[in-house]
């Protein structure tokens, strides 16, 4: 079993608490893709307006987000940011 770094888990931990799928990555980024209830456009203007810029894959015709794995500091902004859209 490969290690996972500690800020990667708290992104698993988050997707399973709010019941999303996700992509493992061996790279710096994490893939959420979301239910139904949920918009990927939606999430990811929401976010950008307020400066968290992540790479929604609508384009890709999925409803799903790719979301980089920062820094301490960046990974709270972003999860304090994600959490009050959803």
């Amino acid at each position: 079993m490969p290690y996972i770094p500690k800020r990667f888990r708290r992104y698993e931990a988050f997707a399973k608490e709010h019941q999303f799928e996700y992509i493992q990555s061996y790279t710096n980024f994490i893939t959420y893709v979301l239910p139904a209830r949920l918009n990927s456009t939606d999430l990811a203007d929401g976010l950008l307006q307020k400066g968290v810029i992540i790479r929604n894959l609508a384009s890709y015709g999925m409803n799903a987000l790719r979301i980089t794995i920062g820094t301490v500091r960046q990974n709270d902004v972003f999860f304090k940011h994600f959490k009050a859209l959803l």
